[in-house]
This record gives structure tokens, sequence and C-alpha cells, in this order.
């Protein structure tokens, strides 16, 4: 019997409930009940708070058991299975506390190494979950453990460097959309001219300046449509789910 209900409570990378699909502004998955509804719901607040300053996408998940997995590669196979953090950008952060193995870690995408090294990731467990770990008060350990992380994201200089970053990114794809319709415009021109040239009508040269002109509208409206798009369902948008980040496998890992 006792060997059952741990089997019971091992989960897989599949199986863990992706409670970000469902309700995008719950960024908790604690199907154990490992701390309080009230504590779950203070982290979501202060999720919510940093992602919609940041862009920064938090995913927090406390788990009974994963089995014989090692913690290391079960946080790098589920960060890279829910896509955690905006695509292209990677600034997504997993939480992952595993109870039977008294142990947990911090996995950052690739865009937060810089904000979130791992020396810092390790004196935020070290320093402010462990302690708090050991007296059995889950519910203050994970809260100050993701606050303090927030606090670092929330720092106006780390802030305006995220967001910085991600006006760059789309500055650039911005001028992309505008070149390419630059390039389009003149092709059509060109043809149009040469038609007109050898052909003496100028109707030919009408419609497909008509043509082109429709055409680049349409690409221009579809670039900016997709820009408009990605930047407001970004994070879960629209029935929730993360944005397709990745991570390079850094981070913290400690225990209690």
């Amino acid at each position: 019997m006792v060997a059952f209900s741990v089997t019971a409570q091992s989960y897989t990378v599949e199986t863990v409930p992706y409670d970000n699909l469902k309700n995008k502004y719950d960024f908790v998955s604690n199907p154990d009940g490992i701390i309080s509804q009230e504590a779950e719901n203070q982290i979501n607040q202060i999720i919510t708070a940093t992602k919609d300053s940041t862009s920064v996408e938090i995913a927090v998940v406390l788990l009974k058991s994963i089995g014989d997995d090692d913690l290391d590669d079960f946080a790098t196979n589920l960060f890279t299975k829910w896509g955690i953090g905006k695509r292209q950008k990677d600034n997504g952060l997993l939480f992952l506390l595993v109870e039977d193995q008294r142990e947990m870690v911090f996995r950052p995408g690739y865009g937060l190494e810089g904000a979130l090294p791992d020396a810092i990731l390790s004196r935020i467990i070290r320093n402010d979950i462990v302690p708090l770990m050991k007296e059995g008060n889950y519910d203050a350990a994970v809260t100050l453990g993701i606050s303090r992380v927030c606090q670092i994201l929330l720092h106006p200089e780390i802030r305006d460097e995220i967001l910085a970053d991600e006006e760059a990114e789309q500055n650039g794809l911005l001028w992309l959309s505008v070149l390419f319709i630059f390039g389009f415009l003149a092709l059509f021109i060109w043809i149009a001219t040469r038609k007109g040239n050898n052909n003496n009508d100028n109707s030919n040269s009408g419609g497909l300046g008509g043509l082109g002109g429709g055409l680049a509208g349409g690409a221009l409206g579809g670039s900016l449509g997709r820009g408009s798009w990605g930047s407001s369902s970004s994070g879960g948008s629209f029935g929730g789910g993360f944005s397709g980040g990745h991570t390079g496998g850094g981070g913290a890992r400690g225990g209690w």
C-alpha cells in the first residue's frame, strides 16, 4: 500500500498539470496542495504584476514526487515542453520544487541569464527559501523566493533593459517589413514601366501598379497585424499557455 501511494503521487513531464493553459492568470501548478490556496493566489498576483511590467513569464511547479527522475533533467524538459517565456525572447523562468527529494531548482530561459545569474538564484534559494522550508513554512518560503526574483526583475535598470531589448526586436521586425514592402513596390513599378514602354499601353501599367499597391498594402496589413497579435497574445492571452521560450539548462539547485 505504501509503494502504491508513492507511485500514485509521482509525476512525469507529461502528467504535470498545465494550469496556465486553462487560465492565463494561473502560473502555479500545485496539484498536491504543498502550499495553501491563499499563498498560491498571492504568488499569482506577484507574477502577474511582474509579467505586466516586464513581459517575463514565470511558472511555479510544486510536486510531491517525480519518482527516480533527476530534478535538473525534469526541470529542463518541463520548461521546454511548456515553452515558458516569449518566443525569440526566451524570457521565461521555472521554479520547480519536489517534496520527497527535498530539493528545488530555478531554471531560467536564455534571455534571463543576464538578469538572473546562477549566483543570484542560488543565494535566493540558500538565504530566503531554505530556512523557511526547514521550519515547515512552505507558504512563506515559496512566496518569499518568488518575491525576491520579481524584485530583481522589477528593478528599474533591469526592467528597462528587458523592455529595451523587446522594443529593439519589434523595431527590427517593423523595418524588415517596410523594406520588403518598398522592394515589392519597386518590382511592380519596374514591370509596369517595361510593359508600358513595350506596348504603349498605359492601362497595363495602371493595372499592375494597382495590383502592386494592393498586394503591398495586404503585406503591410498582414505584417503589422501579426506583430500586433503577437504582442497581445504573448503569455497566454485568449485561453492561456506560455509563448514558446527556450532554456539552456542554467540556473540554481538547492535542498533543505
